[in-house]
């Protein structure tokens, strides 16, 4: 009947925006399916809205760096972070650290301003060379580690990470855009420093910056 075939579908669509909200193009859809939603189906985003809502406590984290120094998320206050979750082999990951260069050039100034890598990475050593060959970070950004739970580290199962890259900008130790504009890499011949995209992260990031 009508109704069954909408209520799988109604099904299917819950379920993409769990897993895959991540993707921009998704996301732009989720308050316009959630205000649709009814019961069962809008209990089940409704946990995640409200985690990645602006404003919400950001996950309590403790990660390591390179030198195994811990790295809290209490370190962070009065601070803007953009953070990058990546993995060594993931295409889009290494297309979005390129993209990312200009934009932290743009800010290299500006202390109050933290770019920080998340590494899901299984092996530690792969993670390590990953860093030093520079492919998949800038230069002069934190770089931290799941450790061995990686993908099934609180912080990854919190959010629940499933797409890669994801970024997430904070303020202050709280969310402030789960969903920013994902830069891509400009074409050589190309004379601009960064795509559309990376204009509108910028401005985004100047914002937060402003009021801090």
């Amino acid at each position: 009947s009508e109704g069954a075939i909408g209520a799988i579908l109604t099904g299917l669509m819950v379920l993409l925006f769990l897993r895959y909200n991540q993707n921009n193009y998704i996301a732009n859809y989720f308050d316009e399916v959630y205000q649709g939603l009814s019961g069962k189906y809008k209990g089940a985003l409704s946990s995640r809205k409200t985690k990645l809502a602006k404003g919400a406590p950001f996950f309590d984290f403790e990660l390591i760096d390179e030198n195994d120094n811990i790295v809290k998320l209490g370190d962070l206050s009065g601070k803007v972070v953009l953070i990058d979750f990546w993995f060594t082999g993931c295409s889009g990951c290494l297309q979005l650290a390129s993209a990312l260069k200009p934009v932290k050039q743009y800010f290299k100034n500006n202390k109050k301003l933290v770019f920080l890598s998340v590494s899901v990475d299984k092996s530690k050593a792969i993670w390590l060379r990953s860093i030093k060959e520079g492919k998949y970070t800038q230069s002069g950004a934190s770089n931290l580690y799941t450790g061995e739970l990686n993908r099934d580290h609180p912080l990854i199962k919190y959010y629940n990470i499933t797409s890669y890259p994801t970024l997430y900008i904070v303020k202050d130790r709280k969310m402030f855009e789960a969903h920013p504009p994902r830069p891509m890499p400009l074409q050589k011949n190309e004379g601009n420093l960064v795509d559309a995209n990376g204009m509108q992260l910028i401005e985004i990031l100047k914002g937060a910056l402003s009021s801090l």
